[in-house]
């Protein structure tokens, strides 16, 4: 039986949340989950072999690669480029592998213009004053670089709210399982037509729940309010009120898939059209946040098949 083609998953965090510990660990749990390579001009260091460490390339051919629009995304840094091949990601997916991306912020954005069906992942350490245990405890880097990379983790975390998922590096381990579940998730998914921007909920028991939405379609930001009974109803209000358009509300379950008091929980939303049931799912440590990731998953398999079927 021949696997799903995979997904690319983006991964950015700050300096000393653990990224490579936990992605070590998550290859643990899967066998469908690899590394991307990238193409550099710098040359090899002793151990590393073309193909698996890096692709090793001439300054002339990594130039004829981004004017050929090969790179996914690319940088330059302190003398040397790099960049990701778009071939190898889509040879790689096209295996069925769920190809793990460890890029910065502004990496994250460039490739989601050229690849928007990627999935994106910050991590959080539990506090700035546990990143800055870990980082003095690597012993490497003197009181400017760690004040550095602390005033860097301060920008960045700033910007988690743009990405799909949160996931709190606490416990390796733990977070290693909020990765694969992300993962499983995601790869149930089909290419969104809407993608969440931001939600703001006002919510009490002296007032009515409200919800203001914003998603994104086509890189233009559509924003919708709406009352509901409680706060999940108004989500999916203020969301029916952009697209215009009511769906009937079948089942939705949610349920924890990790433990502790950061618990990832998953929602499960299913939607009637056109006779038809559509199932979502969603991720989140926020159960607000999974029910509507979830709700606009079946939203956009609506959609997708009533575009393949136009």
């Amino acid at each position: 039986m021949n696997r799903q083609t995979g997904k690319l998953i983006l991964i950015s965090g700050p300096s000393g949340t653990g990224k490579s510990t936990v992605i070590a660990r998550l290859m643990r749990l899967r066998d469908d989950v690899c590394f991307s390579v990238s193409a550099t001009t710098r040359a090899p260091r002793p151990g590393e072999v073309d193909g698996k460490d890096y692709f090793f390339v001439t300054r002339t051919a990594f130039d004829a690669m981004v004017a050929g629009d090969e790179l996914l995304e690319h940088a330059e840094y302190v003398g040397n480029c790099y960049g990701t091949p778009k071939s190898y990601v889509e040879r790689r997916c096209a295996e069925g592998m769920h190809v793990l991306l460890d890029i910065d912020v502004q990496g994250v954005h460039q490739i989601s213009e050229n690849r928007p069906d990627a999935i994106r992942v910050f991590m959080m350490p539990p506090s700035l004053a546990e990143l800055e245990r870990r980082l003095r405890g690597r012993h490497t880097d003197d009181e400017q670089k760690i004040c550095e990379r602390l005033a860097q983790a301060r920008r960045e975390c700033a910007l988690a709210y743009t990405y799909d998922y949160i996931v709190i590096n606490d416990d390796p381990d733990v977070a290693a399982k909020e990765l694969d579940a992300i993962i499983a998730s995601a790869a149930l998914q089909v290419p969104p037509t809407y993608r969440l921007e931001s939600y703001v909920i006002n919510t009490g028991n002296t007032i009515s729940a409200s919800a203001q939405m914003k998603l994104t379609k086509n890189g233009q930001t559509l924003s919708g309010v709406s009352l509901g009974d409680g706060p999940v109803d108004a989500a999916f209000l203020a969301i029916e009120s952009i697209l215009g358009r009511h769906y009937e509300l079948d089942d939705f379950q949610i349920q924890a898939v990790t433990e502790g008091r950061e618990a990832m929980g998953e929602s499960v939303v299913k939607l009637r059209s056109g006779g038809k049931l559509y199932s979502g799912r969603g991720i989140s440590t926020d159960i607000i946040g999974a029910s509507v990731h979830a709700y606009l998953n079946a939203i956009n398999k609506i959609v997708y098949e009533e575009a393949a079927n136009a």
